[in-house]
């Protein structure tokens, strides 16, 4: 003949369950923190690298500029100098 389980076998036995969920989801989390880091430096050298980008093309505008205007560096520095 089985034995039934008293009342307190069957609370302890759905705790045992809710506890290995609540230890699968704080894995999941860990695991979703770590992604979400991991997507955050990406972001990060991505704006690295934009940042890069527009001072070379800003550079490269002003090259442009000074080309056209016939304008050397040591003419720009001096133009500077006498300003500050």
């Amino acid at each position: 003949m089985a034995q039934r389980r008293t009342k307190i076998e069957v609370i302890n036995e759905k705790i045992s369950k809710v506890d290995s969920k609540i230890a699968a989801c704080t894995e999941r989390i860990a695991a979703l923190e770590d992604e979400k880091n991991a997507l955050a430096a990406q972001l990060d050298e991505i704006r690295k690298a934009e940042k890069k980008a527009k001072e070379a093309a800003e550079l490269k505008r002003l090259l442009k500029l000074m080309q056209k205007k016939d304008i050397s560096v040591e003419d720009l520095e001096a133009m500077i100098s006498r300003e500050s």
